[in-house]
């Protein structure tokens, strides 16, 4: 008869193993959020790329409306058609210090009355080439990316079309997206340790 051996849960080798255990789980979680955050920064700088010249192009649609002055039902139907056009976008159109006078957006939901323009100025000087990321009007403290272009009346630029790439409808989108991509990649990454 062979000897019955106790296993003993306390001993050095169960605590180093409940360590590695711990670690390997620590960094696993730490990779998932990493790669999450590292892919949602590259859609994020391709999305702004790809559309660095929608604002011109909403500039361009709003011109024969804003010859002497602006026609502010005009503006907003246009941005009404393009928010059903594509409604992960949301269109404004602020003044040359950032206030905002007109948008896609109801004025209740709005969090913000003016944007940094700094961010605005950024974007216009690299040609949209550069990721440059600037305040959601409908988020306070919120940064997110943009297309912008400068809006002329009378010959004049009176301000700018600031579009914001990834609206309120997208990012309710991209978390239930998210949410399950995180569980399925945890998932994955747990069965590989």
């Amino acid at each position: 008869m062979l000897p019955v051996t106790k296993i003993s849960f306390k001993s050095i080798y169960w605590k180093i193993s409940a360590v590695f255990l711990i670690v390997l789980l620590l960094l696993g979680i730490a990779f998932n959020f990493l790669t999450l955050f590292s892919a949602e920064m590259y859609f994020q700088e391709g999305n702004q790329r790809l559309h660095r010249e929608f604002a011109k192009y909403v500039a361009d649609l709003m011109q024969p409306y804003t010859q002497d002055s602006l026609d502010k039902m005009e503006v907003m139907t246009i941005f009404e058609n393009i928010h059903k056009i594509n409604p992960s976008v949301e269109v404004y159109l602020i003044d040359n210090e950032g206030k905002i006078l007109s948008s896609s957006a109801l004025r209740q939901d709005l969090k913000l009355d003016r944007v940094d323009v700094e961010p605005i100025h950024k974007f216009l000087e690299v040609d949209g080439r550069q990721f440059t990321m600037g305040e959601d009007p409908k988020g306070v403290h919120k940064e997110k990316v943009f297309a912008a272009a400068p809006f002329v009346v009378g010959g004049k630029q009176v301000g700018f079309v600031y579009v914001i790439l990834g609206g309120e409808e997208y990012d309710s989108s991209l978390q239930f997206i998210q949410q399950n991509y995180i569980l399925r990649l945890g998932l994955r990454t747990l069965l590989i340790s």
